[in-house]
């Protein structure tokens, strides 16, 4: 019997990440431009490239992570999983291309866009699911009463997108994802949760002033 080497299980792992997601931006572009959102989900994803500035960077790790979580988020709240997933994928171009130290290869870059997108994308979809609401620029509910599904989404979204990079590192250090998890993400946990927190915070803003404050609520984190 003969067992595969390291670098064929490392090759097929970001395959499968990479294609899934892949499936989903396609998917997600295609929801998205048949909803009526249009300008107000660009000033987000504008939003989430300013906020790609500001990020706190893992010593000797290939991952970052930023204040533009709480756009992002709130993207997926408000438009629905779609442009959560798109927002996200602008996002992490972005901060690959700022923390870019040299040319990156063509599947860096591709896991780097794609696995996030796919967490968000899982993440928003559990959030509706718990919530039985519609996208939050639709729905009148008060967030008051969503705090357990924000709370879940916030929690999913973070086991997912922390795990599958931790997942790809494993395989380059040849070594248990789980300590790899446990040992350099587990501490982020806040910055997941903050970000909801906040999301949550300028969609209720919004929604109790009106969309003509929408743009400077949602640069108060910034």
């Amino acid at each position: 019997m003969t067992i595969a080497k390291p670098a064929v299980w490392k090759t097929a792992y970001l395959a499968v990440i990479i294609s899934s997601g892949i499936l989903v931006v396609l998917a997600s572009a295609r929801d998205l431009s048949a909803t009526g959102y249009g300008l107000r989900w660009l000033v987000l994803a504008g939003l989430t490239i300013v906020g790609g500035f500001a990020q706190l960077r893992l010593p000797n790790m290939a991952a970052s992570f930023s204040i533009s979580d709480s756009f992002t988020i709130a993207a997926a709240l408000l438009f629905g999983p779609a442009a959560g997933a798109l927002a996200v994928v602008i996002d992490s171009l972005a901060i690959s291309f700022q923390l870019a130290t040299r040319t990156f290869g063509l599947r860096r870059l591709l896991f780097n866009a794609t696995a996030p997108a796919l967490a968000m994308w899982v993440a928003a979809h559990g959030f509706f699911v718990l919530a039985g609401v519609g996208p939050l620029a639709e729905s009148e509910t008060s967030l008051a009463g969503l705090l357990g599904p924000l709370m879940v989404f916030a929690g999913l979204y973070f086991v997912l997108n922390t795990g599958l990079i931790a997942g790809a590192i494993a395989f380059e250090r040849r070594t248990a994802p789980f300590d790899i998890w446990r040992r350099h993400f587990l501490s982020l946990w806040l910055t997941y949760f903050g970000g909801a927190v906040v999301a949550a915070l300028l969609i209720a803003l919004v929604n109790s002033r009106g969309d003509d404050l929408m743009v400077f609520a949602l640069i108060a984190p910034i």
